[in-house]
């Protein structure tokens, strides 16, 4: 199998992908170095992300064949972008019958935010809410889920953060979309620090706000880990991570679609 000549040599070709957000994210990496990447706001992510997809290919001089392992982002994140990323990726492991890896848009997140006792991930979501969910990370990057993923305010999440973070000593990391204001605000109200750079100090009560990176970094650095431990999965066995109804389920339940006003 293909699998087992890419151990042999010592080389694996990964191929990344993120839909899940306002931003696609394309990545092919050898090992875990990347070779290209492509990033771009999104707008008709369905009518150009193949071409996007084949450009990249073109443009590092690897042909989709190649690749060994196929990684997507899963969600939580945009529905249309999900559906779309989901089934190119799904696609492309299914006819070249190559194993896929999968991971959460916020353990993604979580990873790139690095080592921390309790980091606090906060993706922008629909009707003024976040997704969000709290994590452990160890100095090798290995995240450990310290609650569900869920959909919540912003204010609300970062209260349950706060709340949590006093198992780990008040040191609380933040990264994902900039909610500033209301981080800032919360912090005050538990008389928390709120700093900008990456490295908690010996104040009694710190928040570090991280930028965040690519996602499909994180993922490409977890596929490869993955790969060799067995812990891959089939095309036909990768759904999406929903962790709140659809705008148009919301409307369905409702009674609103159909309807004529």
């Amino acid at each position: 199998m293909s699998n087992q000549a890419t151990k042999d040599n010592g080389k694996v070709l990964i191929f990344a992908l993120d839909t899940s957000r306002h931003r696609t994210e394309i990545g092919i990496f050898a090992d875990k170095r990347p070779i290209g990447i492509f990033a771009v706001e999104a707008e008709k992510r369905s009518a150009g992300l193949h071409q996007e997809i084949e450009l990249l290919f073109s443009k590092v001089g690897r042909r989709v064949t190649e690749v060994d392992c196929f990684a997507v982002i899963v969600g939580p994140g945009s529905f249309t972008g999900l559906r779309v990323g989901l089934a190119t990726a799904k696609g492309l492991a299914a006819a070249t019958d190559k194993p896929m890896v999968t991971m959460s848009s916020l353990e993604a997140m979580a990873r790139l935010a690095g080592q921390s006792s309790c980091t606090c991930v906060l993706l922008e979501a629909s009707r003024n809410e976040v997704y969000t969910q709290l994590f452990a990370v160890d100095t090798v990057k290995s995240v450990a889920a310290l609650s569900a993923a869920t959909s919540t305010t912003a204010a609300q999440a970062i209260e349950n953060a706060a709340i949590k973070c006093r198992d780990f000593g008040n040191k609380l990391v933040f990264i994902g979309d900039d909610y500033t204001a209301e981080i800032e605000a919360i912090a005050a109200k538990h008389a928390a620090t709120v700093r900008y750079d990456p490295y908690l100090t010996s104040a009694s009560k710190e928040w570090i706000v991280k930028r965040e990176g690519l996602a499909i970094t994180a993922l490409a650095d977890y596929a490869y880990e993955a790969y060799f431990s067995g812990s891959t999965t089939t095309a036909e066995a990768v759904v999406p991570l929903y962790v709140k109804p659809s705008e148009a389920e919301v409307k369905l339940a409702l009674g609103l679609i159909g309807r004529k006003f």
